[in-house]
């Protein structure tokens, strides 16, 4: 009978042994996907800032940015530091929790990118306009 219970114990153990692991690989490719879904977002979200500096220099013209867009620029990874409204929030001390949202006027803003000698965005300004 002891016999017996030794290898129903051993028995059961491997089984959630193979299950442990088994749960482990599952998660771990569910963060890869994850992961390599994110970083495709964030090279978009570049390009299309890069792609909008060229047009921007190009055309000449104002580029604007509504409550919305800055809310989900704070929200996102922050990439370059913001100015808002003349307050800066930089990336390494910035938390998206903590902040309060409301301090941020309903509205158009102007937006503006400041970039480094070699062309990259170091910081991007968020101008409430005035109607």
């Amino acid at each position: 009978m002891e016999q017996l219970n030794k290898f129903l114990t051993m028995g059961v153990n491997v089984i959630l042994f193979c299950m442990a692991v088994s749960l482990l690989l599952l998660g771990s490719e569910n963060v890869n996907n994850s992961m390599r879904l994110l970083k495709a977002s964030v090279f978009r979200q570049n390009v299309i800032r890069e792609q909008e500096l060229e047009n921007a220099s190009v055309k000449d013209s104002k580029l604007t940015a509504t409550k919305g867009e800055i809310i989900g620029t704070l929200i996102g990874d922050m990439e370059v530091n913001l100015v808002i409204d003349g307050m800066a929030y930089t990336k390494e001390i910035f938390q998206p929790e903590d902040f309060d949202y409301t301090v941020i006027k309903e509205g158009v803003y102007l937006k503006e990118y400041t970039l480094d000698d070699n062309e990259h965005i170091t910081e991007i300004s968020f101008t409430h306009m005035d109607e």
